[in-house]
């Protein structure tokens, strides 16, 4: 009969994607805000109960794309307000948060504080991929600055100085070899994984414990720099690995 719903017309979902391409999305990363874009969608095929779309409710997944072009991600419009947020002071409110924690646990080494001492660093640009720094330095008697090509930031604390300065030459001879042009030490944010090794924050986000940052701990009240970015708090005291 003509006018009459098929099966699978009666299977398309009811509903609309709630973010369309174009839409900023933010995502909070310990207390690092990256923002993205909404570049497409697709149905989960589903709604919040896990029954099938005649149920008119389905979820919606999307694909971002980052700010500089290099990161993608995909999430699902259920995920927004934990980590993700269609609101950008939301975003910048939470990563605040999380660094009152994170700077009052010691739980990082802000790149502003690090002395690094010979750094070493190279920029390696290969067709068909984006331009890539890698590069080293010691920080103070007992640690090491280490990032390799397309890898992520580390700190290595080690037991002597004598270790220090081996993986610190080693790591400059294999950096040297990758064939790069030398360029400036440009240090990152490190993040506590254990006693003795520190790192970025995406590496570290998944390798650690960060309860502390869901336990409750709210930072007093302060005001918004008008840029909107995370403030950068001073240190009390100089930690040892900056000596």
């Amino acid at each position: 009969m003509s006018g009459q719903m098929s099966l699978f017309d009666a299977a398309e979902p009811m509903n609309r994607p709630r973010y369309l391409e174009g839409d900023a999305i933010y995502r909070v990363v310990l207390d690092v805000v990256e923002e993205f874009t909404v570049s497409g969608n697709f149905s989960m095929g589903m709604d919040v109960f896990g029954e099938r779309t005649e149920a008119g409710r389905t979820l919606w997944r999307y694909w971002l794309d980052g700010k500089d072009g290099r990161e993608h991600a995909v999430f699902g419009e259920y995920e927004m307000g934990g980590r993700w947020f269609d609101d950008k002071e939301s975003a910048y409110e939470l990563a605040v948060k999380n660094r009152w924690v994170i700077d009052n646990n010691a739980l990082a080494m802000r790149a502003y504080l690090m002395l690094p001492i010979k750094p070493v660093a190279y920029v390696i640009e290969r067709e068909g991929s984006f331009p890539v720094i890698c590069q080293t330095a010691r920080l103070g008697e007992r640690a090491a600055f280490e990032q390799r090509p397309y890898c992520y930031p580390f700190v290595r604390l080690f037991a002597t100085e004598k270790e220090t300065v081996a993986c610190y030459l080693k790591l400059a001879r294999e950096l040297a070899a990758e064939g790069g042009e030398p360029t400036a030490f440009c240090p990152k944010d490190v993040y506590r994984i254990n006693d003795r090794l520190w790192a970025g924050y995406e590496y570290a986000e998944r390798h650690s414990d960060w309860s502390a940052l869901h336990d409750g701990l709210r930072p007093p009240p302060r005001q918004q720099p008008a840029n909107g970015s995370a403030p950068v708090q001073k240190k009390k005291k100089t930690k040892s690995y900056e000596r």
